[in-house]
């Protein structure tokens, strides 16, 4: 997948996820997280701006080098399963430790699996093989709530695989 250019989502129809493996494969079991109401799906591919090196006296810059590109996916979904939630961050509904909305940084790296469609109206899947996660979600949450708004935002970074997987993209028709 090009990572310099700009991929234009429309929506998100499926999430899926599981623990990344160590060797980059995808899980046997993956998880889901339903959503019920069609979300907005942002791949953030940044190159970079460029860092500056100056002298410390006359404040010149003497060297110029790129700067750290940055992979980054946001998923905005307005109603996904309260059950999912609760899944996923490892909490349980019986004890209402979901009772306000609040945030979730997963404590290893996750694999996940999105479908989407394109502006275009294309089916398209983005697969990232290992990044860190973090959920936020907000809204009184109880046990007679079934569905919540959820923003997921994945910080991708290379696998540890031979290949040093990141991503991949592909269109289904």
């Amino acid at each position: 997948m090009d990572t310099t250019k700009t991929y234009t989502w429309a929506s998100v129809s499926a999430v899926q996820f599981a623990e990344a493996t160590a060797d980059g494969t995808e899980p046997t079991v993956l998880n889901e997280i339903k959503i019920i109401a069609e979300g907005k799906f942002n791949p953030d591919f940044d190159p970079g701006t460029q860092a500056e090196d100056r002298d410390e006296m006359s404040r010149q810059i003497w060297n110029v080098r790129p700067g750290t590109p940055t992979y980054k996916v946001t998923i905005s979904a307005a109603k996904v399963s309260l059950q999912d939630v609760a899944t996923f961050t490892g909490a349980t509904l019986e004890t209402d430790s979901l009772t306000i909305g609040g945030t979730y940084n997963a404590p290893k790296p996750q694999y996940f699996k999105i479908t989407g469609k394109n502006v275009d109206g294309d089916i398209i899947q983005m697969i990232c093989y290992k990044c860190y996660v973090s959920a936020k979600w907000s809204g009184a949450v109880g046990a007679a709530q079934e569905v919540v708004p959820l923003e997921l935002t994945l910080m991708m970074v290379i696998d540890n695989s031979p290949e040093k997987k990141l991503l991949k993209h592909s269109v289904v028709v």
